[in-house]
Protein backbone atom coordinates (compact mmCIF):
# COMPACT_ATOMS: atom_id res chain seq x y z
CA UNK A 1 0.00 0.00 0.00
CA UNK A 2 1.49 2.96 -0.88
CA UNK A 3 0.28 6.80 0.26
CA UNK A 4 1.68 10.19 -1.17
CA UNK A 5 0.32 13.03 0.26
CA UNK A 6 1.81 16.51 0.23
CA UNK A 7 3.18 17.23 4.25
CA UNK A 8 1.82 21.03 3.56
CA UNK A 9 -1.76 19.71 2.65
CA UNK A 10 -1.59 17.24 5.81
CA UNK A 11 -0.88 19.57 8.22
CA UNK A 12 1.22 16.86 10.42
CA UNK A 13 4.10 17.62 12.76
CA UNK A 14 5.13 14.25 13.29
CA UNK A 15 5.05 10.78 11.78
CA UNK A 16 4.75 7.64 13.32
CA UNK A 17 5.71 4.24 11.35
CA UNK A 18 4.98 1.03 12.17
CA UNK A 19 7.11 -2.02 10.72
CA UNK A 20 6.78 -5.29 10.91
CA UNK A 21 10.19 -7.35 9.43
CA UNK A 22 8.75 -10.93 9.74
CA UNK A 23 9.72 -13.00 6.88
CA UNK A 24 8.83 -16.66 5.23
CA UNK A 25 12.56 -17.65 6.51
CA UNK A 26 12.68 -21.00 7.94
CA UNK A 27 15.41 -22.45 8.86
CA UNK A 28 15.06 -25.95 7.83
CA UNK A 29 16.67 -27.49 4.00
CA UNK A 30 13.92 -29.58 3.18
CA UNK A 31 11.22 -26.95 3.58
CA UNK A 32 13.30 -25.15 0.94
CA UNK A 33 14.04 -22.28 3.56
CA UNK A 34 10.43 -21.36 3.31
CA UNK A 35 7.65 -21.29 6.29
CA UNK A 36 4.39 -20.12 6.36
CA UNK A 37 3.31 -16.66 5.23
CA UNK A 38 3.95 -13.89 7.38
CA UNK A 39 1.39 -11.18 6.49
CA UNK A 40 -2.14 -12.39 7.88
CA UNK A 41 0.07 -12.55 11.76
CA UNK A 42 1.89 -8.94 10.30
CA UNK A 43 -1.74 -7.39 9.49
CA UNK A 44 -2.96 -8.56 12.57
CA UNK A 45 0.23 -7.41 14.59
CA UNK A 46 0.14 -3.93 12.80
CA UNK A 47 -3.59 -3.49 13.14
CA UNK A 48 -3.32 -4.33 17.01
CA UNK A 49 -0.40 -1.49 17.22
CA UNK A 50 -2.56 1.08 15.40
CA UNK A 51 -5.00 0.81 17.65
CA UNK A 52 -2.89 1.90 20.45
CA UNK A 53 -1.41 5.51 21.27
CA UNK A 54 1.66 6.79 20.95
CA UNK A 55 2.21 6.72 24.71
CA UNK A 56 1.30 2.63 24.75
CA UNK A 57 3.57 1.98 22.28
CA UNK A 58 6.72 3.51 23.45
CA UNK A 59 6.07 2.65 27.09
CA UNK A 60 8.07 -0.47 26.78
CA UNK A 61 11.37 0.82 25.60
CA UNK A 62 10.46 4.21 28.63
CA UNK A 63 10.23 1.26 31.32
CA UNK A 64 12.93 -0.40 30.14
CA UNK A 65 15.73 2.43 30.12
CA UNK A 66 14.32 3.59 33.78
CA UNK A 67 14.84 -0.25 35.11
CA UNK A 68 18.19 -0.24 33.67
CA UNK A 69 19.40 2.98 35.56
CA UNK A 70 17.73 1.15 38.31
CA UNK A 71 20.35 -1.94 37.51
CA UNK A 72 22.96 0.48 37.26
CA UNK A 73 22.38 2.38 40.50
CA UNK A 74 21.66 -1.06 42.63
CA UNK A 75 24.85 -2.69 41.56
CA UNK A 76 27.54 0.63 41.72
CA UNK A 77 26.29 1.40 45.42
CA UNK A 78 26.68 -2.58 46.41
CA UNK A 79 30.74 -3.83 46.71
CA UNK A 80 31.09 -6.38 44.17
CA UNK A 81 31.55 -9.91 45.38
CA UNK A 82 35.26 -11.10 45.37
Amino acid sequence: MVFRYSWDSVGATTLTLLLDARTDYKLEAAAGWRGADPHPVIAKALAKAAARSYDELTLPSRACRVLQRCASWATRSRPRPP
